[in-house]
C-alpha cells in the first residue's frame, strides 16, 4: 500500500516529463531518476521513510535497526531495480522471508520496520 501511495507523485512527475520529452527511452530514464531522487531524498532524511511509508507507520532502517545514511538508501533504491528486473521475484520474496526483507533489502543490509508510537 505504501508503494502505491508513493507511485502517485512519481507517475505524476513522469507524466509532466512526457509533455516535453517525446523519446521513450529518455522518458523512462527521467522517470527512473524521479523515482530514485524521491526515495533517496525521503528515506535518507529525518523521516526515514517516504510519505507512503510514513502514512502506513513504517520506517527504513539497517538490519541492526539503526538509522541509515544517504549511501545505503541510494544503494537500496538502485537494488530495487534488480528486484524488478528479476520479474518481481525480489519483491515477492518479502512475503516468504522470515524478516520480511526483499532482495534489495538483503543486499543493502536494510529492513522496513513499523515505527514505534511516540
Amino acid at each position: 500500500m505504501a508503494h502505491n501511495i508513493d507511485l502517485l507523485p512519481i507517475i505524476g512527475g513522469g507524466y509532466l516529463a512526457s509533455i516535453w520529452i517525446n523519446e521513450k527511452l529518455m522518458l523512462y530514464s527521467v522517470t527512473a531518476l524521479i523515482y530514485c531522487v524521491y526515495h533517496v531524498a525521503f528515506e535518507a532524511a529525518h523521516w526515514e521513510a517516504t510519505p507512503g511509508k510514513r502514512i502506513m507507520g513504517l520506517i527504513v532502517r539497517s538490519s541492526s535497526s539503526k538509522k541509515i545514511g544517504f549511501y545505503r538508501v541510494f544503494w537500496r533504491t538502485l537494488f530495487k531495480f534488480l528486484s524488478l528486473a528479476l520479474v518481481f521475484t525480489g519483491f515477492t520474496m518479502i512475503q516468504f522471508h522470515r524478516k520480511k526483507q526483499g532482495l534489495h533489502d538483503i543486499i543493502a543490509g536494510t529492513m522496513v520496520l513499523y515505527q514505534e508510537k511516540r
